[in-house]
């Protein structure tokens, strides 16, 4: 955005709604605490160098809807008490920082809608997350989380998730479940154990990666539905439709589903 239409949008918001913005200014700390005034709506701090935020740091932001500090890659900590006085947030986006653990004030935060953490590498801990019964869309994608957080099963309003994890072990299919509304869902390569999965919605990475879905589901395994987008390099594949229950799998054009692709067709439904 040009710089003048950038200062003219800012000042048309400047009081309703109240909207502070200072993204890439290489700012090396989070704005005084006197900026964050009491009318603040939007908060976007995006792609600075913000290193640090005093422990006792705890904006008094009843009206904030949106905070977005991504791309503040030097960004290690955040105190416990930073989200108690924000009740309102809906979109908190961390993503692509290096906070290592989620503090639990995030609790406080039962309005959320979306919880972005994607590529946040050093992300181990994850708090509960029971309490965020209105959140539409989970991030954890390239996160160092082991297991998935607790309180997944409540989240019943759910409608993206990514948890494409490396480091992630322990996965408690019943969780898949509870989720009916979701609408994608991004798995790591080894779903396996996902026996409980009856429908999926999502990416792979490869057809390789669908030949282990499937594979995994043809003993045990409950899948009943899905629609499924393949990335292959330089590709993208999609099924069209659902496929209750799994039997042929079509990419589209039929010309794509031909052995080229390396599809074991005796794994195919």
């Amino acid at each position: 955005m040009h710089d003048l239409i950038r200062d003219m949008a800012l000042t048309i918001t400047k009081h309703n709604p109240r909207y502070m913005v200072k993204a890439g200014l290489e700012l090396t700390e989070i704005p005084k605490i006197q900026n964050w005034t009491k009318d603040l709506d939007k908060v976007s701090l995006i792609d600075n160098y913000i290193h640090d935020i005093s422990p006792d740091t705890s904006p008094k932001c009843p009206r904030l809807s949106s905070l977005i500090l991504s791309k503040n890659y030097l960004l290690k900590f955040i105190p416990e008490c930073f989200f108690e006085q924000m009740p309102g947030l809906c979109v908190l986006n961390l993503s692509e920082t290096s906070i290592e653990q989620l503090p639990n004030s995030i609790l406080h935060l039962e309005k959320l809608n979306a919880l972005l953490l994607g590529g946040c590498g050093n992300l181990v801990y994850v708090p509960p997350l029971e309490k965020l019964r209105l959140l539409r869309q989970l991030d954890l994608t390239g996160t160092s989380i082991e297991e998935v957080p607790k309180g997944m099963e409540s989240l019943t309003n759910l409608k993206i998730l990514y948890l494409d994890c490396c480091n992630l072990k322990n996965m408690t299919t019943g969780i898949f479940h509870r989720l009916t509304h979701l609408q994608e869902l991004t798995l790591p390569t080894d779903v396996e154990g996902l026996k409980q999965l009856e429908l999926f919605d999502g990416r792979l990475n490869s057809v390789s990666d669908l030949n282990q879905l499937i594979q995994s589901q043809q003993s045990e395994g409950r899948l009943t539905s899905y629609h499924i987008i393949l990335n292959e390099p330089g590709e993208v594949f999609g099924y069209d439709e659902y496929y209750p229950p799994c039997k042929v799998v079509h990419f589209g054009d039929d010309s794509l589903a031909d052995s080229s692709l390396g599809v074991d067709e005796n794994l195919l439904p």
